[in-house]
């Protein structure tokens, strides 16, 4: 059974519970815009980091920097809504 992928479906849930499907046009641009942003950032960006952070071998700083990057993640989707 070939259906969306899941990602597709998270996606348009989040960006129907911000209410971006009845905002501007404007402001459900930067909503996308922020979620692809978020999406190619973690996929290209964030593996090298949190590898390049695990190997110092120091638990602590990696718990950390997850804790930092889901807070960060947290405020800009609440900063556009």
């Amino acid at each position: 059974m070939s259906g969306p992928p899941s990602w597709w479906l998270t996606m348009s849930w989040m960006v129907a519970a911000s209410g971006a499907v009845a905002a501007t046009t404007s402001s459900s641009a930067a909503v996308v815009a922020v979620v692809a942003a978020v999406l190619v950032g973690g996929r290209y960006g964030l593996r090298p980091l949190l590898r390049l952070i695990a190997s110092t071998g120091i638990h602590e700083l990696f718990t950390a920097a997850t804790l930092v990057l889901v807070l960060g993640t947290a405020l800009l989707m609440v900063e556009v809504g």
